[in-house]
Parts: C-alpha cells; sequence; structure tokens
C-alpha cells in the first residue's frame, strides 16, 4: 500500500505554497469536467439502449478522471480515500507528543485541502459550463436541455430530496475504488507483475527488451493511479445499475458532477432560474451533496487505516480530542494557510 500512499501525498498540501498549488491544480480538475457534465448529455441524448449507453458513460467517467489524474490536476471527492493511507502512516507514533502534534498537523492540511480543492473544481466548473452552454444556445438557437429536464435536475439536488443518501452512496464508492486500487496493487507485485512484462517473449520480439522494461516499470509506478480511477468510473455507473436489479433505487451524486450539471440546467432556464426556489435550495444541496461525498469516504477509509494499525480504543479518543482541540484553537486553519 505504498504506492497508495505516496499517491494520496498528492492530495496533501501543508505549507502556503502547496495550498495555492492544490487551488490551480483543483481549476485544472473542474475544467475537464465541465467537458465531462457535456459529453454525458450527449451520450444520454444519442437514445442507445441501456447496455451501451452505461458502457459510454462509464468510458466518459473513467477517462476524465485520468485525465485528471495525469495532467496533474485534482478532483476534490476522490482526495479522502486516497490520503487516509498517506495518514495512517503517521499513527505509529501518536503514542508520543511529537508523532500526536505530527498527526494532527497533517490532518488539517488534509482539510484545508478539502477546502481548496472543492474551491477550486467548482469555481471552474460553474463559469465554464455556463459559459459553453450561453455558446450553444447562441450557435442552435436552444439549449441543451428542456425546462422540463432542467427542472428535474434542480430537483434531483435538492435539500428535500434524497441527494444526501444518494451523496453518501457516492462517498462509499469513492472509498471503494481505493480498496479496489489497494488490491489490483498488491496483486501487481504479489505475482511480479513489473518482471512478467518486462521479460515476456512477444513483447521483446515486438517492442524490444528496453521498452518492455520501461512498459513494466510504468505500470509498477501507476498501476494503482489506473485501477482507482477506472474502478471509480466503472463503480459510479455500474453500482447503481447493480443495486436497481435488486429492486434497491440508488443514484450518485458527485459535487462536481453536480455542480456542472446544476449550472447547466440554471442558464438553460434563463433569468427566470433567479426566480425559482429550486434554484436557491439547490446551490445549499450540491455544497451538502460535497460534504457528504467527503464524510463518507474519508470516514470509512480512515476507520479502515486505523483498524490496520489497531490501535486502542484510547489512541483512538486522543486523536479525536487532539483534531477537535486544534480546531477550536485556529479554526481559519482549516480555510487558509499559515503563513
Amino acid at each position: 500500500m505504498v504506492e497508495i500512499a505516496e499517491a494520496g501525498d498528492h492530495y496533501i498540501a501543508g505549507s502556503r505554497k502547496e495550498y495555492f498549488s492544490m487551488l490551480k491544480k483543483s481549476l485544472g480538475g473542474g475544467a475537464i469536467i465541465s467537458g465531462t457534465v457535456y459529453l454525458k448529455f450527449l451520450i444520454v441524448n444519442l437514445g442507445l439502449v441501456r447496455f451501451f449507453e452505461n458502457i459510454l458513460l462509464a468510458v466518459n467517467y473513467a477517462g476524465s478522471f485520468l485525465l485528471i489524474q495525469f495532467a496533474n490536476f485534482t478532483l476534490a471527492t476522490k482526495q479522502p480515500a486516497m490520503t487516509a493511507p498517506a495518514l495512517a502512516q503517521l499513527l505509529d507514533g501518536v503514542h508520543t507528543k511529537q508523532g500526536l502534534e505530527e498527526f494532527v498537523d497533517r490532518a488539517i492540511a488534509l482539510m484545508r485541502s478539502q477546502a481548496a480543492s472543492i474551491f477550486g473544481n467548482l469555481a471552474m466548473v460553474v463559469p465554464l459550463v455556463i459559459a459553453i452552454q450561453v455558446g450553444i444556445m447562441l450557435l442552435l438557437g436552444s439549449p441543451t436541455m428542456s425546462a422540463v429536464k432542467a427542472q428535474a435536475i434542480f430537483h434531483s439536488v435538492s435539500p428535500f430530496s434524497a441527494a444526501f443518501i444518494f451523496a453518501a452512496f457516492t462517498g462509499v464508492l469513492l472509498w471503494l475504488s481505493s480498496l479496489i486500487a489497494g488490491l489490483v496493487d498488491n496483486w501487481f507485485v504479489l505475482h511480479r507483475m513489473q518482471d512478467v512484462i518486462a521479460y515476456n517473449r512477444r513483447i521483446n520480439i515486438v517492442f524490444g527488451d528496453i521498452r518492455a522494461a520501461r512498459w513494466g516499470q510504468w505500470w509498477k509506478n501507476n498501476i494503482s493511479i489506473v485501477a482507482a480511477n477506472v474502478s471509480l468510473g466503472v463503480l459510479l455507473i455500474y453500482g447503481p445499475t447493480f443495486l436497481g436489479f435488486l429492486g434497491i433505487g440508488m443514484e450518485i451524486r458527485h459535487i462536481t458532477l453536480s455542480a456542472g450539471q446544476f449550472a447547466a440546467a440554471a442558464t438553460a432556464l434563463g433569468w427566470k432560474t433567479f426566480l425559482m426556489a429550486g434554484f436557491w435550495l439547490g446551490i445549499l444541496g450540491v455544497l451538502l451533496i460535497g460534504v457528504f461525498n467527503v464524510m463518507i469516504s474519508f470516514s470509512l477509509a480512515f476507520n479502515m487505516a486505523l483498524r490496520s494499525r489497531d490501535l486502542p480504543a484510547l489512541d483512538r479518543r486522543r486523536l479525536y480530542s487532539a483534531v477537535r482541540g486544534r480546531i477550536k484553537a485556529d479554526f481559519k486553519s482549516l480555510l487558509f494557510p499559515p503563513k
């Protein structure tokens, strides 16, 4: 799980410089998701049978997540599941005062990084989605959705709908993707797949031994990243589908995707959207969706990390108490980095 922990460090900003770097990276992630939103609209509007539609939607999500990762951007809701292993590495020293302080510093930095990344994602995806919708309306004379569809999107993120249940379910899927990434990474190392690729006779004949060795090394460095992003894309589509077979109606509510769809719907309705109660409730709902995404995925991943270290109940209470104490003493450190 060392590679997972190292990937998690990519999502934690400790210093002020790292904080603003995280903010810039999250802007890039939001830009890519704006394209993901409209590509989803296009796929749904094709009217394909559900089997092929789900395949295209899963490819859309997985491809977008991979693009964000390899472009060195960030997607806010992926952070908690990926950073829990990185945070867990500090648990071995929490029995000492210095170790406990290091853990609390890291935990606060993680929460602060969450705030920066969510803000960056939303600050880019919302205006970019609006601009694209306006451009489509000017070119085609009509928006990408009807007024009925737009109002349905408003309702889908309303605090008075099942949005929070769906957001919590999405948090579970985020956690599962990190779990799958760890399992695939362990399988890769256990079966020495790097050597299998590097010394494969057919690969060596076609590409040469040097390229084969590089290919094996690339997969060793990136197998957990690919597994996490591809599995997340698949889970977001086929998780609700599988539960639907069991008679459990479940949907996904992902803050960045939901914010993009909400912005597209609001733009499609025009200026009258500001007079609708659903618009203002939707803004609140989108923000709370992010809270549930982050809270559920991180709590599941972090509890697993605590179990992996087999910490006694007393040490766990000390951790929670120390984090709460830091928040009460310096609340603004959750939102802004120290000088």
